[in-house]
C-alpha cells in the first residue's frame, strides 16, 4: 500500500520547491514547442524518403525533455522515497536530460555542439528511467498493485527508447565515428547505417510514445485514486497496458537493433504491399486500447470531479484513432497512399497526414497528458469540482480542433498551405493558449496544499 503522507524527495525539499521545478519544466517544454515552428509545421508535406535531421534533434529534445519531466512526476505520484542514491540518479538525471535536450535543440545550427548535448541528455535520462523502473520493480514486488507493475513495464520502455534514440541520435550527426564500429556492426546484422538508422528511429519513436502515454495515464490514475479502491475495468485496462508496454519494449529493441522487423499481417494487393503493420497494433492495442479502457473505467467511478478524468480519456481515445485506426488504414492502402512518396495516387495526402500521424500522436497528445498530470500535483484544486477550468476546456477543444485538422490532411486537403493547415494551427494555437493560462493561473496560486499520495488498495 502507497503511503498517504507528506515525504520527502530528492533535490530541492519541500514541495512548493518541487512545484517550481515542475512548473519551469512545463515552461520550458513550451518554449521549446513554439521554437519548433522553424523545423516542423503543420503546412509542410513530409515525403517518405530518409530522416530529417533538423526536424529529428529538434523532436528529440522535446521528447527527451517530456520523459524527463515525467520521470520526475511519476517518481513524487508513487512517493519514491526509500532508496536515496536511485531517487537522487532519478531526480538529477531527469533535470538534466530535460535541460540539456532542450538546448540541444535550441542550438540546433551550432555543428556539433546539439549532437553532443542531446547525446549527454540521452546517457542521463538512459540513467534516471531505469532508476525509475528499478525503484518501481521494488514497489510492485511489496505491494503487488497492478498500477506499479505498469508503470514499471512503461519505464522500460523508455529505457528502451532512450537507447534507441541515443543510437539514432549518435549516427545521425557522428555517422560512422569511430570508424568503423558503426558500419561495422551494421554490417553483422547485415543492414547498411542507412537502413539500420531508420529502424532505430522507428523503434525509438514507438517505445517513447508507448512509456510516455503509459506513465502519464498511470500517474494520473494513481494521483487521482487516494483513499479508495481501484476496481473493474481500471484494473483491467492497467494490465493491458503493463503487457502492452513489455510487448512494445521487446519488439522494437530488437527491430531497432537486428533485421527482425515486427510482421506485416493481411498482405494484399499489388505485391503484396497493402497490410496492417504488426508493432502499431501491438502498440496501439496493448497501449493505448489499454490505456483508453483503463480511464474508461476510471472515469466511470461517479465522482463529481468526473471533467478532470474524462479529459485524459477522450485524449488516448484520439491517439488511438490516430495511430490504431487512420495510421493502420493508410497501411492497409499503400498501394494507393505509397506510405508518402509523392508519386503513389494519393501520396500527397499520406505525406500531410505524416506530420499529424507522427507529431500529434508522438509529441502533442502525450504533452497535454502530462500537461494535466502535471496540473494535478501543481494545483490539486477542490474535491467535488464539476466544471472544467477555462485552461483545460481549452487545451480540449485545441485538441479536437487538430485532430479535426489531421482528418482534413489525410481526407480532404493534402495540400500544405490549405483548409488542413488553418484548422490545425487554430487547434495548436487553442492548446498553447489553454497551456499558458493553466500556468499562470497556478503560478499565481500561494500556499498551494501538496497533493496527498496515493492510498490505493
Amino acid at each position: 500500500m502507497l503511503a498517504n503522507h507528506t515525504h520527502e524527495f530528492p533535490g530541492p525539499q519541500g514541495f512548493e520547491r518541487r512545484r517550481t521545478i515542475y512548473l519551469a519544466g512545463l515552461v520550458w517544454l513550451l518554449l521549446l514547442a513554439l521554437g519548433s515552428m522553424t523545423v516542423s509545421t503543420p503546412f509542410r508535406l513530409v515525403a517518405a524518403h530518409g530522416i530529417p535531421y533538423a526536424g529529428t534533434l529538434y523532436g528529440n529534445g522535446l521528447l527527451i525533455g517530456m520523459m524527463g519531466l515525467l520521470a520526475l512526476l511519476t517518481a513524487d505520484v508513487f512517493a519514491l522515497t526509500g532508496h536515496p542514491t536511485l531517487n537522487s540518479m532519478v531526480f538529477w538525471g531527469s533535470l538534466a536530460a530535460l535541460v540539456l535536450g532542450g538546448l540541444g535543440s535550441a542550438f540546433l545550427a551550432w555543428g556539433l555542439l546539439p549532437i553532443g548535448l542531446q547525446i549527454t541528455a540521452f546517457v542521463l535520462l538512459g540513467v534516471a528511467v531505469v532508476a525509475l523502473a528499478i525503484q518501481l520493480f521494488f514497489l510492485a514486488a511489496e505491494t503487488h498493485q497492478v498500477w506499479t507493475w505498469a508503470a514499471a513495464w512503461a519505464a522500460v520502455a523508455a529505457a528502451g527508447g532512450t537507447l534507441a534514440g541515443l543510437a539514432q541520435t549518435w549516427i545521425l550527426g557522428l555517422g560512422n565515428w569511430p570508424r568503423g564500429i558503426i558500419g561495422g556492426y551494421a554490417s553483422s546484422i547485415h543492414l547498411t547505417p542507412a537502413t539500420w538508422l531508420l529502424a532505430l528511429n522507428t523503434a525509438y519513436l514507438h517505445e517513447m510514445m508507448a512509456a510516455a502515454i503509459s506513465l502519464a495515464v498511470i500517474g494520473f490514475i494513481v494521483a487521482f485514486g487516494r483513499d479508495r479502491a481501484i476496481l473493474g475495468w481500471t484494473r483491467f485496462g492497467l494490465w493491458i497496458l503493463s503487457f502492452g508496454a513489455l510487448a512494445t519494449t521487446l519488439v522494437y529493441t530488437v527491430s531497432g537493433f537486428s533485421p527482425a522487423n515486427p510482421p506485416l499481417l493481411l498482405q494484399h494487393g499489388p505485391d503484396a504491399v497493402n497490410a496492417l503493420a504488426g508493432g502499431d497494433l501491438i502498440v496501439a492495442i496493448g497501449v493505448f486500447l489499454g490505456a483508453v479502457i483503463a480511464l474508461f473505467g476510471f472515469s466511470l467511478e461517479g465522482l463529481a470531479d468526473g471533467w478532470a478524468r474524462w479529459s485524459p480519456t477522450l485524449l488516448t481515445v484520439l491517439v488511438l484513432i490516430t495511430v490504431g485506426g487512420l495510421g493502420s488504414y493508410v497501411d492497409w492502402n499503400t498501394s494507393r497512399y505509397g506510405m508518402g512518396a509523392l508519386a503513389a495516387p494519393l501520396g500527397r495526402y499520406a505525406a500531410a497526414f505524416a506530420w499529424f500521424h507522427w507529431d500529434f500522436s508522438v509529441l502533442v497528445i502525450p504533452a497535454v497528458l502530462t500537461w494535466f498530470l502535471a496540473m494535478r500535483i501543481v494545483a490539486p484544486g477542490k474535491e467535488g469540482d464539476k466544471r472544467p477550468s477555462a485552461s483545460s476546456a481549452l487545451v480540449m477543444l485545441g485538441t479536437g480542433i487538430t485532430f479535426v485538422g489531421g482528418l482534413f490532411y489525410l481526407f480532404a486537403s493534402p495540400n500544405p498551405e490549405g483548409a488542413a493547415f488553418v484548422v490545425a494551427a487554430v487547434g495548436l494555437a487553442a492548446i498553447a493558449v489553454g497551456i499558458v493560462l493553466g500556468i499562470v493561473a497556478t503560478t499565481s496560486e500561494r500556499n498551494v496544499p501538496a497533493h496527498p499520495m496515493a492510498k490505493v488498495l
